[in-house]
């Protein structure tokens, strides 16, 4: 919890993705293969360091059946890359975004099960844009600060949901 309400502190530079997804697929590597496996990627800009990578990165999700799941945040963000990107995994979706309740209710009912009965046990990795784009105005406050508060909601939901 206290990390999600730190993003602000990590402010700046340029929207390297593929980095966020380097990382990410570090962070589920060890995940054992029947545990359901998904990245959140949120970005309210485009990629402008190492796009090249981002083929193989998404290729490599592909491969260990990890769900990409896109969310473009605000109006500058490049939709049609990705779109691409989820589209090239496994029931990986886009959701368009454009403030502090569309996300949480993003983030919080993809989490519901399809059917009823027994879930599989999930690891999801979060991956989001710290480029300076996030400090530009959302809500009456700064994107990120809309993106802390819709994480805050999202843990307050688990913990109610699964505990």
């Amino acid at each position: 919890m206290e990390r999600s309400q730190t993003l602000r502190q990590r402010l700046g530079g340029r929207t390297n993705i593929a980095d966020g997804l380097r990382q990410a697929l570090q962070l589920l590597e060890g995940t054992p293969p029947n545990v359901y496996r998904k990245i959140w990627l949120l970005s309210a800009g485009e990629p402008n360091v190492e796009g090249e990578a981002l083929g193989p990165l998404v290729a490599a999700c592909h491969q260990s059946r990890i769900n990409l799941n896109t969310i473009g945040f605000g109006d500058a963000y490049d939709e049609l890359l990705l779109r691409r990107l989820a589209d090239a995994t496994h029931r990986g979706k886009f959701i368009p975004v454009q403030g502090l309740r569309e996300l949480t209710r993003a983030l919080a009912e993809s989490d519901l099960p399809a059917r009823p009965g027994p879930r599989r046990a999930e690891t999801a990795v979060l991956v989001i844009d710290c480029s300076g784009s996030m400090a530009e105005p959302m809500e009456g406050r700064t994107k990120i600060a809309v993106v802390e508060e819709a994480l805050l909601h999202l843990i307050h939901y688990n913990k109610r949901l699964y505990s």
